[in-house]
């Protein structure tokens, strides 16, 4: 799929590593998920205006499909995303040749890939092709070589030139890839954009027919590297895993304490990508042993520990007034009460024990984390028996 394109042109060996493994969706992928919702839905209203443009008073604090409950964050950025198609499509006075979520195949890459661009418009009076994609998160992505918007331009030049033709032969059409992602705060903008002649995309679609070949293959092998972060099947990847354990166990001759720049440089490199790969694979591996303890296996060194939030009151109506009767502090801030902390603080600063109002507040648990078990939690519980 060209969505983990990124993955299998670097690492053929991912598609089969990652097969049978389900994707389990997390706060930020439903949250991301429900944005695209909103996205897909105003910009329709404005290419079918009769049944009225959508407005955030018809979306924010409604439910998405996936049951996620909209608001003004993923509006706001939902309105960066229609903005910039709407701006494009008057400036070339071209609304309803909008391709918004529709199906696109690439036998040129794989008879079996195909992929829903987020939105695609090709102006003829420019012989011009926008491809648009949307990203909720916040990591940076990049418009240039993006492999996925790659993948998905191909599939719509498919649908521009004459049935049977190539989709890059050199016909003069221009590409402007456009990624735009409004919570990415790393100082390049809202907005990447990659322009690129289709003509010139023909290196690329070369390596990706290749890395698809490669990656159906039963002698798929498996590359670290960048990629390895979203991989699902990062945990049981013997390539990872012998990658990380030579960084960690490597040892050779001393270096001299003295290095050139470009030694300095090149070492620094290799120890950030290493550090990455480190990562990578921990992070990895914690969810596998989050999984296994959770169905009753043992992992050695390790267990789950109940995490838990700020304190809160369990009954915020009632707690002020009682507490004020019981020891003449008022806890109260308009328009809120204070939090547990402030109040704890403010009865301190007048000379009262904070212990009183214990009973109006607890530490609410949120969910299991692994932690190193050392042992000590056991030794205190035995200790405490031989008293």
């Amino acid at each position: 799929m060209p969505s983990a394109s990124a993955q299998w042109v670097k690492c053929a060996g991912s598609v089969t590593l990652q097969a049978g493994i389900p994707e389990e969706d997390s706060q930020a992928s439903m949250e991301g998920t429900a944005a695209h919702w909103v996205c897909e839905q105003v910009l329709r209203s404005f290419i079918k205006p009769d049944a009225g443009i959508l407005t955030s008073n018809d979306l924010i604090g409604k439910q998405a499909p996936n049951g996620v409950v909209i608001d003004e964050e993923m509006w706001d950025a939902a309105k960066i995303y229609v903005d910039d198609i709407l701006e494009v499509c008057t400036r070339h006075g071209n609304m309803q040749g909008l391709r918004i979520e529709e199906r696109v195949n690439m036998p040129e890459i794989h008879d079996d890939c195909w992929g829903t661009p987020d939105c695609g418009l090709y102006v003829p009076s420019a012989n011009t092709l926008y491809v648009w994609d949307f990203k909720y998160g916040h990591g940076g992505v990049s418009a240039f070589e993006n492999w996925q918007m790659i993948c998905y331009t191909i599939g719509l030049l498919k649908k521009i030139v004459k049935e049977g033709d190539h989709p890059l032969q050199d016909y003069g059409i221009n590409v402007v890839i456009r990624v735009v992602q409004p919570r990415c705060y790393d100082g390049k903008g809202s907005i990447r954009e990659w322009l690129v002649p289709a003509v010139n995309l023909r290196g690329h679609l070369t390596i990706l027919n290749q890395a698809a070949s490669s990656a159906i293959s039963v002698n798929a092998i498996c590359v670290t590297g960048p990629q390895c972060k979203h991989c699902t099947g990062a945990h049981k990847c013997k390539a990872l895993r012998d990658s990380t354990a030579n960084v960690i166990d490597h040892s050779g001759d001393a270096i001299p304490a003295g290095m050139t720049e470009v030694a300095l440089g090149y070492e620094l490199d290799k120890l950030n990508a290493a550090a990455a790969l480190i990562e990578i694979r921990k992070n990895a591996l914690v969810v596998d042993a989050e999984y296994r303890i959770r169905n009753g296996s043992a992992v050695p060194g390790w267990n789950m520990v109940q995490g838990y939030g700020h304190n809160k009151w369990t009954d915020p109506s009632t707690a002020p007034a009682v507490i004020k009767m019981m020891t003449g502090v008022d806890v109260m801030a308009e328009p809120e009460m204070l939090t547990p902390s402030k109040a704890i603080a403010l009865l301190k600063k007048s000379k009262v024990d904070p212990a009183v109002i214990a009973p109006f507040y607890k530490k609410p648990p949120t969910s299991l984390k692994l932690k190193v078990d050392d042992g000590s939690k056991a030794r205190q519980i035995f200790s405490k028996g031989a008293f």
